[in-house]
């Protein structure tokens, strides 16, 4: 054990007060091009010299030409022209398949005929799936008379699920599209419903679509409680 005051105590709280200032120090003491080499905020890149700049550009050259391939920030003048080339490839790639997903960032003046095609397929499946679903983005002038007739479908089935759900909910129902037979089960699980609503004091009860026993029966219940 070092004794406070010997001289082993003193040279280990020198030791100790050396390497905390020389980690202190550390960074400050790098050189300007390390500092920009490690994309440290002090770096200046106006102190560097034309060598010392060619190896920043060097050292940055492989991020720059990913993030050139990735569609990201490039500067063109720094790639050569095969690099050049496979980044206007890739960029073009990636737009396509920005295009073909509906994305807000595709340039329909880079797509090639080919791409434009597969790009209004594309549109015309998402625009069908959006009329299936009853999308408000659905654009029914441009389906097929048998997607017309298939969204068709979808839409009575639709509404014929709603009206089987309509009592004591905001569903819409359209009566006017169900079938006979729809009309029928739709009335009969409606009174069904509705005489449980009434009957357990729920909001959404229709006293009108009880019959006079129901109601009798309504009542009695009420007054029993």
């Amino acid at each position: 054990m070092v004794k406070a005051g010997s001289k082993e105590f003193r040279w280990t709280i020198a030791l100790i007060a050396a390497a905390t200032l020389g980690a202190c120090a550390g960074p400050a003491q790098r050189s300007n091009l390390e500092r920009c080499l490690a994309n440290d905020y002090t770096c200046n890149p106006a102190l560097l010299t034309e060598t010392e700049t060619q190896r920043l550009i060097d050292a940055d050259t492989p991020l720059h030409f990913q993030d050139c391939l990735a569609g990201r920030r490039c500067n063109e003048t720094l790639l050569d022209e095969p690099e050049l080339r496979q980044v206007r490839q890739a960029v073009a790639q990636l737009n396509f398949q920005a295009c073909v997903n509906g994305e807000a960032g595709c340039r329909q003046w880079m797509l090639t005929g080919a791409q434009r095609e597969e790009t209004g397929r594309a549109e015309g499946a998402r625009n069908f799936g959006f009329c299936l679903s009853g999308i408000s983005e659905c654009d029914p002038s441009t389906l097929t008379d048998s997607q017309r007739a298939a969204a068709r479908e979808a839409w009575l089935q639709r509404n014929f699920a709603a009206c089987m759900n309509s009592v004591g909910t905001l569903l819409p129902c359209n009566r006017a599209e169900l079938s006979a037979e729809q009309l029928e089960l739709v009335d009969r699980r409606n009174l069904a419903v509705n005489l449980y609503i009434c009957s357990n004091a729920l909001i959404g009860c229709n006293e009108g679509l009880l019959t006079e026993e129901q109601r009798v029966a309504v009542q009695a219940e009420k007054s029993n409680r």
